[in-house]
């Protein structure tokens, strides 16, 4: 039978607690303790080396965004933990935060991760349902909300039939651009569809009215500064959109976290769009094997009409094909540029469960206002109903 101890509090040891083992020789512990969190880096950085996990699951990456003010958002820790004697053998890494009157359980980090999902060592598949048990049986929330699920992830393979979680409707894309075809940056420019090449070419020539043009790779001191201005333009692009990110609504403290933490592991990359001795725009990208991952950009309002941003990203594909990378990752979102450039696309998906009759009503509740917009989507395009229906309450 599968032990599920919990965690005294102030333990901070990086070895297992101690306690029966489970089935197939592990033993599963919830970690609720910030400080159990921070010991448990160096046997966490060796599971991700086994699970060739990527940077949203790896230990660095959900410790900064602890350490960037989860605490003061709302969030508590509840990462299920595998262990087969010393080595930890499974993660499941989540947490708890009240939304809307609900206590959600989701993914560690997910406000800042694009991808989510379990860590689990090689041939150890049979750990999910455990893990997943522990993490349920201990309570502290309604609802479930496991999101950014790739179709080949660990969860979903391994999971989804066997958790008892369901499919949620909501869904996002990611989008990417695969480099195979070009040997050289310039090859790709010149790659470009005719009318894309000339308004890369055009929106050069009218950003060079303002000083000569450059794409730079950040280094050292000068990194900093181009955190904090992608920060500021960021910023300054939300309030004229009126749109909100959880990575950008503190003071800065959440991304200089999560940057240090990308440095420490020597796969940060901070590129920038120089028109004379001003920064255009600023990209802050992550170098995982392969793959560079576009995490965050920003561009200077200002310089709007060179539309800085897509001529950084242009710029900086051609950097990654001369750098020897074979993908270069957009991550989520349905911005024009991810649309025009990327060769590939992939549905991220959402598995969901109710704890407790609270959760069942959110569920059922967030069914029916799907059922109602799509209702209405579709009466809309007959005339006789698209009147009447638009006097029904909205909720």
């Amino acid at each position: 039978m599968m032990a599920f101890p919990r965690l005294r509090a102030g333990r901070a040891a990086a070895s297992p607690p101690a306690g029966p083992a489970g089935g197939g020789g592990a033993l599963i512990e919830i970690l609720r303790d910030p400080d159990r969190l921070a010991a448990l880096g160096p046997a966490w950085r060796a599971l991700e080396t086994q699970a060739g996990a990527g940077t949203f699951q790896s230990h660095d990456w959900i410790s900064a965004w602890w350490h960037g003010g989860a605490a003061r958002s709302g969030f508590r820790l509840h990462i299920a933990l595998a262990w087969d004697g010393d080595e930890l053998v499974g993660v499941l890494p989540l947490a708890v935060r009240r939304r809307h009157g609900l206590r959600v359980l989701e993914w560690a980090a997910k406000d800042v991760s694009d991808y989510c999902d379990a860590l689990l060592a090689p041939s150890r598949e049979d750990l999910i349902l455990p893990l997943w048990r522990a993490a349920r049986a201990q309570g502290g929330f309604d609802v479930a909300y496991l999101s950014h699920l790739r179709p080949g992830g660990v969860l979903v393979r391994f999971g989804q039939g066997r958790l008892r979680l369901w499919p949620g409707h909501r869904s996002t894309v990611a989008s990417a651009l695969r480099l195979g075809a070009w040997s050289s940056g310039a090859g790709f420019v010149e790659f470009l569809a005719p009318r894309e090449r000339q308004n890369y070419r055009r929106r050069r020539r009218v950003l060079a009215q303002s000083g000569p043009v450059r794409f730079r790779v950040l280094r050292g001191a000068e990194l900093w500064p181009a955190v904090e201005r992608l920060r500021q333009m960021k910023l300054d692009w939300l309030r004229r959109t009126g749109l909100a990110s959880p990575l950008f609504s503190d003071d800065g403290t959440m991304l200089r976290s999560l940057a240090t933490a990308l440095e420490a592991r020597g796969c940060l990359r901070v590129f920038v769009l120089e028109a004379g001795d001003s920064i255009a725009a600023v990209t802050l990208s992550i170098a995982e094997g392969g793959r560079l991952l576009g995490f965050g950009s920003a561009y200077e309002q200002s310089l709007h009409r060179a539309s800085p941003g897509t001529l950084a990203m242009i710029d900086e594909i051609a950097w990654a094909i001369d750098h020897g990378f074979t993908e270069v990752d957009f991550l989520c979102g349905d911005e024009a540029y991810k649309q025009r450039l990327a060769s590939t696309c992939l549905h991220l998906g959402t598995l969901v469960h109710a704890r407790t009759p609270l959760g069942l009503a959110a569920l059922a509740s967030d069914a029916c206002i799907l059922v109602m917009a799509r209702l209405r989507a579709r009466l809309g395009a007959f005339p006789g109903f698209s009147v009447a229906f638009s006097r029904v309450p909205r909720t």
